[in-house]
Parts: C-alpha cells; structure tokens; sequence
C-alpha cells in the first residue's frame, strides 16, 4: 500500500480495527472483465479476517476467482460543515488477497456476521445457518495491509 499522502489524517490500527467493528456496510472492489466493480456488502471481522457473506455464484466470485486481489473500505462516522466547505470522516481500507472460505472458516465467519447484525437471534441465527449453509459463499479478506485515516 503507499504511503498516505496527508500522513496528518492517518489513524492508528487501533483505530482502523475500532472503525471495522463499528461499519455497518463496507465497499468490496474487485476487478472484473478488466473493469473496477465495486459491491456493497454486510462484513463481520475477527482479529485476524474480515468475512463477507454472498451466494454461491456471481459477478464477484467469478472476478476473486480470476483475479483475487481486492480492495475493501468502510466509511465511518460522517460530520457535514457546509460552512467551512469540509467533512469530518473517519475510514479505512484493506489490500489484500480475498480467497472462499473452507467449511470451517465459512461457519465462523457466518457466525460472526449473526454475531454482528442478530447478536439478539444467536440461536435461531444458527438454525438459519445450518439450513442455509450449502447455498452461501464467505470470502475471507485477511486483515494484512490496512490504513485508517480520519478528520476528526
């Protein structure tokens, strides 16, 4: 990754890892058929992956597939000041080399994701799970080259 040209702006890992745990949805960019493509997706993270849930089959898994190399941002807290013509922001993005999850890694991440956005609905979430389980896809995004940035 290159190095942040406003380095005054550039947060912490720490910090990037607080703003991943917080997202509610992140930007997936892939390149398919030689053109950028950018998806937005619901993620969950663990200290070491960030897990993104999709199905068995399109646009994204066939680029991964391709070309695994990838891009993934979140857009944290947003502030307008309209009267200094400036946000305040807080985001990050991760560089790296997506893969598709074995079973294993496929049932964590799809645990963290219930985790994350159903942490009331954990035992029904594991039903849904189980029943689900053969038609859904997590790609795994370790968490490798990362940089925070934010205008606080």
């Amino acid at each position: 990754m290159k190095t942040m040209r406003n380095i005054k702006r550039q947060i912490t890992f720490k910090e990037s890892i607080k703003i991943l745990e917080n997202g509610e949805y992140g930007i997936l960019s892939v390149v398919s058929d030689s053109k950028g493509y950018g998806i937005p997706m619901s993620y969950a993270i663990d200290k070491d992956n960030i897990y993104l849930h999709c199905a068995n089959e399109g646009q994204k898994l066939d680029a991964i597939n391709s070309n695994p190399n990838v891009s993934f941002s979140v857009v944290g807290k947003t502030l307008l000041i309209p009267e200094n013509f400036t946000t305040k922001y807080e985001s990050v993005i991760i560089q790296g080399c997506a893969f598709l999850a074995d079973d294993n890694l496929k049932l964590k991440g799809l645990n963290a994701i219930i985790k994350k956005y159903s942490p009331d609905f954990i035992e029904k979430g594991n039903t849904y799970i189980q029943k689900s389980f053969s038609k859904t896809t997590i790609i795994v995004l370790p968490i490798i080259n990362i940089s925070g940035k934010a205008s606080k």
